[in-house]
């Protein structure tokens, strides 16, 4: 009853939305589980700031975020973004906003190889 999973979230001022991996209300940890981590990637942080700015709009008290490897069982603390970091979403989730896959794309071999969307994707170099 105490933990959340799968849960939607939204921020009203970032106006994002998503859903949450796993929440303990109790405890106040948010952990993000990806299979195997051999590095903990930005877009692994940006993603478990998006998740705690929502459940802290939501009403929830979040003491902790972390990245769980399920492969090794291993935890990776995220702490939660400076001021600076924090400019620096919004000026991400910006670049979202406007981004059109129309001008001037470059695909990275390296990420296009790791990506669950490569087969989708009409740039990729896979």
């Amino acid at each position: 009853k105490h933990i959340l999973q799968g849960t939607a979230v939204y921020s009203e001022e970032y106006g994002i939305a998503g859903k949450i991996d796993t929440f303990d209300i109790e405890s106040g940890i948010l952990t993000e589980r990806k299979k195997k981590v051999e590095r903990v990637y930005y877009g692994y942080k940006l993603q478990l700031y998006g998740q705690h700015i929502c459940l802290h709009e939501m009403g929830y008290i979040v003491r902790e975020t972390r990245i769980h490897s399920l492969d090794d069982n291993k935890n990776y603390l995220v702490p939660y973004p400076s001021v600076k970091e924090l400019q620096h979403f919004r000026e991400i989730l910006d670049q979202f906003r406007t981004f059109r896959l129309a001008g001037g794309f470059i695909p990275n071999r390296e990420k296009c190889q790791k990506c669950i969307y490569n087969t989708l994707c009409d740039k990729s170099l896979v």
